[in-house]
């Protein structure tokens, strides 16, 4: 079983974690929309009248790779509005991602950005004060609300659980769920303390750790003691089986990392249906 180990490239993604996978077989639903100077993909349910939505927070590698685009969709198809947030813009961690799996040239462009410091100073600069917290409250949830949208949720992947954790502070969002967070290695880049932030969270919290994630990110630890520290209901789960990534970057054609995927995907429809009824 992998072991924490939390140094460079594990400032983000403990090492052995998934690699950049793009998902070349799938035909996104949704669109790409300017949202106040801010690219997002946004997918919509297609019947009814939609009350609530999920905004996305995208791993490492942004919302172009992996299933960030399917898994707003499949948002969208169970009647949510999806927003995931382009985070990343024009400056992405890697320019050509590899239609499957990870590339030599991928590799080494992620190597080279975590050695010459690039993970850190996109952090910073992303951190919740420098720029993520406007771009969320002042940009999209605006937008969002003007389409009828009262009930919101967060969902945050690696180092898109940051993002998910900081909207739990806010009475605009009825819960957030976070898969394999990277929150460590974000609030130390940042200068942050992620404990402090997981007792600031206010609403139902659903997590997915691996054995990957420190002891104090899996179930039982620090962080979901902080954030049931003033009565915070939590899920908090533990994937022994499935590597840090899983969730939007694993091999689909492994029988078991789809049973996985699927099993919390299930799990968390559950978790924003009893937070967002």
């Amino acid at each position: 079983m992998a072991s924490a180990d939390y140094h460079n490239l594990a400032d983000c993604c403990p090492q052995g974690a998934e690699p950049l996978r793009e998902m070349a077989d799938y035909k996104p639903k949704g669109d790409m929309v300017d949202i106040e100077g801010v690219e997002c993909y946004v997918s919509w349910p297609t019947e009814g009248e939609c009350k609530a939505a999920v905004i996305v927070f995208h791993d490492i590698f942004g919302i172009h790779s992996g299933r960030h685009k399917q898994f707003s969709d499949m948002l969208a198809a169970k009647g949510y509005g999806a927003v995931a947030i382009d985070f990343f813009g024009k400056n992405p961690l890697v320019s050509d991602p590899p239609q499957y799996g990870a590339s030599c040239c991928c590799f080494l462009s992620v190597l080279s950005s975590f050695c010459c410091g690039g993970l850190g100073r996109k952090q910073r600069e992303l951190s919740w004060e420098a720029s993520m917290g406007h771009i969320v409250l002042d940009c999209v949830v605006p937008w969002i609300k003007q389409k009828g949208v009262t009930k919101l949720a967060a969902a945050g992947f690696c180092f898109g659980a940051y993002g998910a954790m900081q909207c739990s502070r806010f009475s605009d969002f009825c819960c957030s769920a976070s898969f394999h967070p990277s929150t460590e290695g974000f609030c130390k880049n940042t200068g942050e303390d992620d404990l402090e932030l997981c007792r600031s969270v206010k609403v139902p919290q659903f997590v997915v750790a691996t054995s990957m994630e420190s002891a104090k990110w899996r179930p039982g630890g620090e962080a979901q003691g902080a954030c049931e520290e003033d009565g915070t209901k939590t899920t908090w789960l533990l994937e022994e089986t499935q590597k840090h990534g899983f969730m939007m970057r694993g091999d689909t054609s492994n029988a078991e990392t789809l049973e996985a995927i699927r099993k919390y995907m299930g799990e968390m429809f559950s978790f924003f249906e009893a937070n967002m009824a």
